[in-house]
């Protein structure tokens, strides 16, 4: 399955307490769940359905409810006010209920979880409309992801259990819970929303539609239980530029060597969620009106006005054929630019081959762990090191992580209560402005964090300088290449955290997590 797409757009965009005897326990998991309702269809739940609707009979609260939709509230003909806690929405709550003191002589408040109340609203809808959808429960969870910053929901439907968590910023915590039934309701609903989608129990499917702004993609994968669903949400109209993404004043330099090659092989790699992506649009958004430029992606997250963007379908029964056909139309496309949105199998990492070779600007990500460990990777795609080490084919590797910005306005200056620990790392960082993570967080973040900051390392292979660095890709003597780039002073991606961890922005238990232990030489710096 093959789209084409060319047309006009604007530039778009890519807890828990630290215990004190074990401060290095910092797990996402751990994380306190936002919300929980009945695991099944409960007593309780046929209660809810029978609960009376004030805002029916009561022209004034049914008003002042059209008034504050975003504040989630449901008012019985008793004076109960069910209501989905919301810590900036206090003053809001208590003129509601001074209102219902005054319309039904009593008020009373009564905290629910989010999909507690849309269980509330679909009852509402069933008994003055006699139909209903599971629609509203996939609005709000959408709205309530968007309100928290999330990137990523997932929905895990294991028999009679649905549970569904978010990751804001890098974290995955536990947002509800609810009936298994529910959760296939609503993951239908979800894939309803698509012009053409259908969902299926039994095998892989893909679907995507526009919410509030946002692209919202989502993949379902059958497991032994039941389903996993991951929807990742997407704005379209954020494309951060790489400083801003958290890239250093030597990386920045590098990085135009690497746009300066007339052809050749670039490679960006990273685990997943690691913000492969949301680099690789910015270099393509930096590519000038005069260049041809062709992004191949499954899917393609962004368009832009001077690039012709062809998505593909993976798990299409023609896929490979398709592919095929693709490769033959780009030789016949003459691009000055070629985007491949993942290197990730034989036939991918052939395309990216074949314009190389024709002395093409390739750039293209793929998941791998570190810049050296990249050309492993190549390798068991299928590319030769002999064709690595050839000059003008491979110009660099860039490989980067996303790891958690602690929050300032509430992070911790020692470690709970472990002053030894605490200065042991200010020595080991040769640092006195460390700050670790609040998980109590603030208002002015997200459970401690306030975003994410890519930490990186870059290699350049291409130039006529860099010969012996070729000659250690063709042995595969990955060591020799390691000493290599700590004699240009090329920094590993640890000391690039450093950095920012001796700044204040990084918990270097969470940056640690994130990339693995940081040695004593990475920490001290470069002046150490």
């Amino acid at each position: 399955m093959v789209r084409n797409v060319v047309r006009h757009y604007a530039n778009g965009r890519f807890g828990t307490s630290r215990p004190k005897s074990a401060p290095r326990q910092v797990a996402a998991e751990a994380i306190a769940p936002v919300c929980k309702s009945a695991n099944t269809r409960s007593a309780k739940t046929n209660e809810v359905r029978q609960l009376d609707d004030a805002s029916e009979s009561n022209p004034k609260i049914k008003a002042w409810l059209a008034r504050h939709q975003k504040f989630r509230a449901f008012v019985e003909n008793d004076g109960k006010v069910h209501h989905v806690p919301d810590a900036s929405g206090e003053r809001t709550l208590q003129q509601l209920l001074q209102l219902v003191r005054a319309e039904l002589g009593q008020s009373n408040a009564q905290p629910i979880s989010l999909v507690d109340f849309s269980q509330l609203r679909i009852a509402a809808v069933k008994r003055n409309t006699q139909s209903s959808t599971r629609n509203d429960l996939v609005e709000m969870v959408l709205r309530e992801a968007i309100a928290k910053d999330v990137s990523d929901v997932y929905v895990t439907i294991h028999h009679d259990r649905c549970r569904v968590h978010f990751r804001t910023h890098g974290v995955r915590y536990l947002f509800s819970e609810l009936a298994g039934d529910d959760g296939r309701e609503m993951v239908r609903a979800i894939w309803a929303l698509a012009p053409h989608g259908q969902f299926e129990q039994t095998r892989p499917t893909d679907t995507a539609f526009d919410f509030a702004g946002l692209r919202v993609r989502a993949n379902s994968l059958p497991d032994t239980r039941g389903n996993s669903v991951v929807l990742r949400l997407r704005d379209p109209n954020w494309l951060p530029t790489l400083d801003a993404l958290g890239y250093d004043a030597q990386q920045l330099a590098l990085f135009d060597e690497l746009k300066a090659f007339p052809g050749g092989l670039t490679v960006i790699s990273g685990e997943t969620n690691s913000g492969k992506s949301t680099t690789l649009t910015a270099m393509m958004s930096a590519m000038t009106a005069s260049s041809m430029v062709i992004e191949v992606a499954d899917p393609i997250e962004m368009e832009f006005e001077d690039v012709t963007h062809v998505e593909i379908d993976n798990f299409a029964e023609d896929a490979d054929e398709t592919f095929r056909d693709i490769l033959g139309g780009l030789v016949r496309q003459n691009p000055d630019a070629l985007f491949i949105g993942e290197i990730r199998d034989a036939k991918s990492a052939e395309a990216a081959v074949n314009m190389a070779l024709q002395g093409k600007r390739v750039w293209g990500s793929i998941h791998s762990q570190s810049r050296v460990a990249t050309l492993s990777r190549l390798q068991h795609l299928g590319i030769d090191a002999e064709l690595l080490a050839q000059p003008g084919f491979l110009n660099g590797v860039i490989n980067q992580s996303l790891v958690p910005v602690v929050c300032q306005s509430c992070s911790l200056t020692q470690v709970g209560d472990d002053v030894q620990t605490t200065s042991a790392l200010r020595a080991k960082y040769r640092s006195a402005d460390l700050r670790f993570h609040n998980p109590d967080g603030c208002p002015q973040c997200v459970r401690g964090i306030r975003g994410q900051s890519v930490v990186a390392e870059v290699m350049v292979v291409g130039g006529e300088s860099r010969d012996d660095m070729r000659r250690h890709i063709r042995a595969g003597d990955y060591a020799a290449i390691a000493a290599r780039l700590k004699g240009e002073k090329l920094r590993s991606k640890a000391a690039h955290a450093a950095d920012k961890i001796r700044a204040g922005q990084l918990d270097p238990f969470l940056a640690e997590q994130v990339i693995g232990r940081i040695a004593p030489e990475d920490a001290r710096g470069e002046d150490a």
